[in-house]
């Protein structure tokens, strides 16, 4: 694919808000870039520190594009988004070390400018718990999305960080037992009302991921293999 054709591409697959002002770029459905990864053990702390290697990782290199994140334990014990800085990054942190294994880590950061809005850049994730495993329901996910076009010469590399290498250390570190990456749709957090735009995506480009993490991961439990409406 050219970029002619992959600007073409992108341009019949983002979507901007309603409410978007002239000046500004309010994406409520974005192509990007994205990998997500399955994987087991996530109420222990071997994985969840490696799974912290990976965020940091990504912090490290696009974290200047994210604009906000969930809290990683919320005093209310709702999902409350704050502005993505240090602060934010250090209670993540925390949250790998201080949430027990019959709790879930659930994280997400991306750089839309709110919870209502997409951008190119993103990193979430959900592990299982202790009780979760005990009763074979032991899956984990790590989904994370770059823009769609960072990608030159059949390698996820924009000349300034080696995403191909990152995926597959990502790979080693977690032990994934599923994975799938590429083209996707990506929404935001309250992605309901945008969903029949994803339907219609993908009825027209059978190569767009837009299996949602949580029923693929829940996909992998009861049999060998992934299978979303693309394939």
């Amino acid at each position: 694919m050219t970029p002619e054709e992959l600007s073409e591409y992108a341009y019949n697959c983002d979507y901007l808000a309603p409410d978007s002002p002239d000046s500004e770029d309010r994406y409520v459905v974005k192509l990007v870039l994205r990998a997500t990864l399955i994987f087991r053990d996530g109420h222990t702390p071997a994985i969840r520190e490696a799974l912290k290697k990976c965020f940091d990782e990504y912090f490290s290199a696009f974290g200047d594009r994210l604009k906000w994140g969930w809290d990683p334990q919320p005093a209310s014990g709702k999902p409350t988004p704050r502005r993505f800085d240090k602060k934010l990054v250090e209670s993540t942190h925390r949250a790998f070390v201080n949430i027990k294994p019959d709790g879930a880590v659930l994280l997400a950061f991306m750089s839309g400018k709110i919870e209502n809005y997409i951008d190119d850049f993103g990193i979430k994730c959900m592990t299982a718990t202790d009780w979760e495993q005990a009763i074979d329901h032991d899956a984990s996910y790590l989904s994370f999305w770059i823009p769609h076009d960072m990608v030159q010469n059949d390698k996820w590399d924009n000349g300034k960080f080696p995403l191909d290498d990152f995926l597959v250390l990502c790979c080693n570190r977690l032990n994934a037992v599923h994975g799938y990456a590429g083209f996707a749709i990506a929404l935001p957090h309250e992605s309901h009302s945008w969903e029949p735009y994803w339907v219609e995506l993908a009825e027209q480009y059978y190569c767009l991921e837009i299996d949602n993490p949580i029923i693929t991961m829940l996909m992998t439990e009861g049999w060998k293999g992934i299978k979303g409406v693309n394939w």
